[in-house]
């Protein structure tokens, strides 16, 4: 196929579709090339915004709120809609500019007013979290962890743990990223099904461009819980 057999919705499919193959680390360096391809084509733009907010909720990239300690994470979980975010551990909800990267209207919320949060499990996040947060202090230094409390519209009760570190050295880049699905099973017993998904991403880039990945999925029973989560089971 030569450059003019290609069609405008053929250039910005293709600009889609490079975006979400962005090594990690290498975001921007991708887009500016891509932006560079593009010039002033309206059509791969609009496109590109929505492999943009779709990459950075997959890689799970990490922001900084104001006055808040911990970094909070981009996820599908965190998604309100139209650009706006929440931020369970700080009780934040705040507009994100995905091309950016940028933050913006930061406001505080009352969890009740969310039809998919379950106020009910609140303790069991913030003990899941406290735990969590240690243990990725621990293991990745650079890594930030997020937990949500949801219920889903089948009714079902369950948390959702977020885990991502990344890092970039010469010649080298990588990241994991990690998310477990507590479903409630017991109401008397608070019995908890347990499903993870772990992936791991590198990028080397002495001789040629290597990229190595893999996928690890986890599944087990947690019964009768200790309020300090232990996770001796990811390491």
């Amino acid at each position: 196929m030569v450059d003019g057999d290609i069609t405008p919705e053929d250039k910005a499919t293709i600009c889609a579709r490079l975006v979400l193959l962005a090594p990690p680390c290498e975001f921007n360096e991708v887009l500016d090339d891509i932006r560079c391809f593009a010039g002033d084509d309206h059509h791969i733009h609009e496109k590109l915004a929505a492999s943009v907010a779709q990459y950075n909720k997959d890689q799970m990239i990490h922001v900084k709120l104001p006055n808040c300690e911990y970094p909070t994470l981009i996820t599908a979980y965190a998604d309100l809609g139209n650009g706006y975010f929440m931020c369970p551990r700080s009780q934040l909800t705040f507009h994100f500019d995905h091309l950016k990267q940028t933050v913006s209207d930061v406001k505080s919320f009352d969890k009740s007013s969310f039809d998919n949060i379950d106020c009910d499990l609140e303790s069991w996040r913030r003990a899941l979290e406290d735990s969590a947060t240690v243990y990725v202090n621990e293991h990745f230094p650079d890594g930030a962890v997020e937990v949500y409390a949801l219920r889903s519209n089948d009714s079902a009760r369950c948390l959702v743990m977020c885990i991502e570190s990344h890092f970039s050295k010469h010649q080298s880049t990588g990241r994991w990223r990690s998310e477990w699905t507590f479903k409630l099973v017991g109401q008397k017993s608070m019995e908890f099904s347990v499903h993870g998904v772990i992936k791991v991403q590198v990028c080397e880039y002495l001789c040629l461009h290597c990229k190595l990945g893999s996928t690890v999925f986890i599944v087990w029973n947690l019964v009768k819980i200790d309020m300090a989560f232990k996770f001796s089971i990811i390491d």
